[in-house]
């Protein structure tokens, strides 16, 4: 069994060691997740699931139907694609 030993600062906060980060595969800025099973504790990379996310989204003043929120998106992604076009032409 490998050991990497950290220090705990007085917010509670410890870093992972470059090692572990490597092993699981996570960035700065990315979650992980503690679990706990009696008194054995792992640290794995977060999984998002719709469970996990929510409420991490506020929700709408007034609520749509999936299709205004098709169209909303369908204008969103056009106007994006415009400006695009506009900046690399210019480029």
């Amino acid at each position: 069994m490998r050991q990497f030993n950290t220090t705990l600062t007085k917010r509670g906060q410890v870093t992972l060691p470059a090692a572990i980060r490597r092993m699981l595969g996570v960035k700065p800025r990315e979650k992980v997740t503690f679990e706990i099973d009696g008194n054995d504790i792992r640290i794995v990379p977060s999984k998002f699931t719709i469970e996990s996310v929510r409420g991490s989204v506020p929700a709408l003043p007034t609520p749509k139907s999936l299709q205004q929120i098709f169209d909303q998106a369908g204008e969103e992604h056009a106007r994006h694609v415009c400006e695009e076009s506009a900046t690399s032409a210019d480029s």
